[in-house]
């Protein structure tokens, strides 16, 4: 156990590393309680440590897992932090996926007009990468993805195809396959607003499929999924879910494509 054997020789900074490590697993698994722990001695550790860069992160990491809690005060607290610390001590790319994140969790509690600066200020961090940066597509799938809420929001949903595929490009790029899972699901949003309500659930089955697994404490699915149930009736939905998250892995990246929506 890499965690344990650093904790025994008092190494702090690969004991932050090893417990971020071991958040992510825990995350994927749902292990939410456990993930959070992980993350939050690790971020006790980097601020022993004085190393502020990777703080942003954990605060990130840690804002996730209290949106998928339902906490979404909380969520947009350590989403504030992150972007506190990264523009004190931050790469632009922190920068970015900080600004990104708080924006998410404005979205996420209605507040779309508060997230329409942060949301500004994603995309102006993002265009100072050029199109050979590798995290730049990252970022750009996270970025985009907000603006097909945002854009849902305003019942535009032109602009809101328009940032969907531009999401869906930037993570096919990426080649990260739960980045490009997680992307997905505004395509899902974006398939229930166009009174699609049987796509959105291949969409989110595919989703599942792309990643490789469900992901049972996703926010996006635990919102959607209500809804699609209510419209479509437990059996239907199930079905269309089931189709989705049936297909390979190459036939679901493709079905994920906004672009092929009615």
């Amino acid at each position: 156990m890499p965690a344990f054997r650093f904790r025994v020789l008092g190494e702090r900074w690969g004991l932050s590393t090893a417990l971020q490590t071991m958040g992510n697993a825990l995350l994927l698994e749902g292990d939410l309680a456990g993930a959070d722990a992980a993350y939050t001695e690790a971020g006790q550790l980097l601020t022993e440590l004085g190393h502020r860069e990777d703080l942003a992160q954990v605060h990130l990491r840690r804002a996730e897992i209290a949106a998928r809690n339902g906490d979404l005060t909380r969520a947009r607290e350590l989403s504030a932090a992150a972007r506190s610390v990264a523009e004190s001590a931050g790469s632009p790319i922190d920068r970015g996926i900080a600004a990104a994140w708080w924006a998410v969790s404005e979205v996420a509690c209605g507040n779309i007009d508060a997230a329409r600066p942060l949301q500004l200020d994603a995309e102006q961090q993002l265009a100072r990468f050029g199109p050979a940066h590798p995290a730049r597509e990252h970022l750009e799938a996270m970025v985009a993805a907000t603006g097909v809420r945002i854009a849902i929001a305003d019942n535009d949903l032109r602009a809101a195809r328009e940032q969907a595929v531009r999401s869906y490009r930037a993570g096919v790029g990426a080649e990260d396959m739960p980045l490009l899972a997680e992307a997905s699901g505004t395509t899902a949003e974006l398939a229930m607003a166009l009174g699609q309500p049987e796509r959105a659930a291949e969409l989110l089955g595919a989703g599942a499929a792309v990643r490789g697994a469900d992901d049972l404490t996703d926010p996006t699915v635990l919102r959607l999924a209500p809804q699609l149930r209510d419209a479509l009736g437990e059996d239907r939905y199930a079905a269309c879910y089931n189709s989705g998250k049936a297909l390979d892995r190459l036939a679901a990246i493709e079905r994920l494509d906004p672009a092929v929506l009615d």
